[in-house]
């Protein structure tokens, strides 16, 4: 499963509202031109003020079989979908993309495609 690093005082937590997913330099993860659409994909862009959903994701947990700090990440204005990684792929530099969001009780290939580890950056 893919980690990614949040710079905020804690991690998203499921039922905890909605995240921006920032990196360096001002940019936040988007959904490319605000796409509802599977395979759209994702992008950095200038961070916005508020009101940006397509710059907003939920954090839902995943359950068993998955570690307790594993979430789908889900972004606002698409319901029903989720943050993928392309063709299920465990290449670096493997596409981010949406995807329908995945349900079941088994670590499948479609499921872990969706799986992310937040975890705390440390110094």
């Amino acid at each position: 499963m893919p980690a990614c690093s949040l710079p905020t005082p804690a991690p998203p937590s499921p039922g905890g509202g909605y995240w921006t997913l920032k990196a360096s330099g001002g940019l936040c993860v988007e959904v490319a031109g605000a796409s509802t659409a599977a395979g759209a994909s994702l992008v950095l862009a200038t961070c916005r003020a508020t009101g940006n959903s397509s710059q907003q994701f939920s954090a839902v947990a995943l359950g068993a079989p998955f570690p307790a700090s594993a979430v789908s990440l889900r972004p606002r204005h698409a319901p029903g979908m989720c943050i993928s990684v392309a063709g299920g792929s465990t290449s670096d530099s493997a596409r981010l993309v949406l995807g329908a969001c995945s349900s079941g009780t088994s670590a499948t290939s479609s499921i872990a495609a969706q799986a992310f580890l937040v975890q705390r950056e440390t110094a």
